[in-house]
């Protein structure tokens, strides 16, 4: 368990320049707080947990996360869309076929075609088969509203797209199965009505840190939405929420076309921080 002069000492750590990581999640945390989307008493309880010994903010906050959510109901936003708007995921094709296309219909990674072929040619296949979590990291997965992803789509085409959005979305893939070890990206479309789902605005106790330095920061808004924050800092955010796991697919979700293969997108990690600030500032104005 944490004790007090741990929780000082993780604050402390939060302002050191080069704990970017760490400072973007204080700036997560103090959106969520000063929105309503997480209680103070809940972020409390999951410092609680933090490690005996910790020399950086963030993975300490993401540890402190992971051991809480062992023995409690795994903590989420407050924020609870009411709204049933035409939602999509995207995926990477490798992803896909790890999670769902290898354990649910026995292809391989080297078959990474024949995936493509079946399922993202453009002719929707149903999704009726898979009955493996279709989730993500934390137990989450991360969605956006189908009409924004189709302009987006109009907008551009070939690979320029899978490059705009792997950026704008702040996913920064750099390696996959595609062509010259380059991510692809698919989507899934879900259902107008699916019951038993809850969709959520994101908050930092949403996002799995102990996964490698990601671009999520919380947004200070009150409509129910996310907002994406791109890698290289210029691109126009997109709007998203977040779901748990869903034990086993329907007929109605359904797969789209193949998307492309992304080249390497810049990464800002100064740009990341100043957002962060902008939308601390939003939500908490100076005096």
């Amino acid at each position: 368990m944490g004790t007090p002069e741990q929780g000082r000492r993780w604050i402390s750590l939060l302002d050191k320049d080069e704990d970017i990581e760490g400072r973007q999640i204080g700036f997560s945390i103090a959106i969520d707080l000063a929105a309503g989307a997480v209680s103070p008493k809940l972020y409390a309880e999951i410092l609680d947990f933090l490690p005996a010994e910790f020399d950086r903010g963030g993975p300490a906050f993401g540890l402190a996360l992971r051991n809480y959510s062992t023995k409690h109901e795994e903590p989420t936003s407050e924020f609870l869309a009411e709204d049933r708007p035409n939602y999509v995921r995207l995926i990477t094709l490798d992803d896909f076929i790890k999670f769902y296309a290898q354990p649910c219909y026995h292809y391989t990674l080297s078959e990474a075609a024949a995936v493509r072929d079946d399922f993202f040619s453009g002719q929707s296949r149903t999704l009726e088969d898979i009955d493996r979590p279709w989730t993500g990291g934390n137990n989450r997965a991360f969605v956006l509203p189908w009409e924004e992803l189709k302009r987006a789509l109009a907008s551009k085409s070939g690979d320029e797209i899978a490059t705009y959005l792997n950026d704008a979305l702040g996913l920064g893939k750099s390696n996959g199965i595609g062509e010259e070890n380059k991510p692809e990206f698919v989507f899934v479309r879900y259902p107008k009505e699916f019951d038993g789902i809850e969709f959520r605005q994101p908050a930092a106790l949403d996002i799995d840190w102990g996964q490698g330095r990601c671009f999520y920061l919380s947004w200070h808004s009150s409509d129910l939405w996310g907002r994406t924050q791109s890698c290289c800092g210029r691109e126009r955010p997109f709007r998203e929420r977040i779901h748990g796991p869903i034990g086993e697919l329907t007929s109605e979700f359904t797969t789209g076309h193949s998307i492309g293969f992304s080249e390497s997108v810049e990464k800002d990690w100064t740009a990341l921080l100043r957002a962060a600030e902008r939308r601390f500032d939003k939500i908490v104005p100076d005096d």
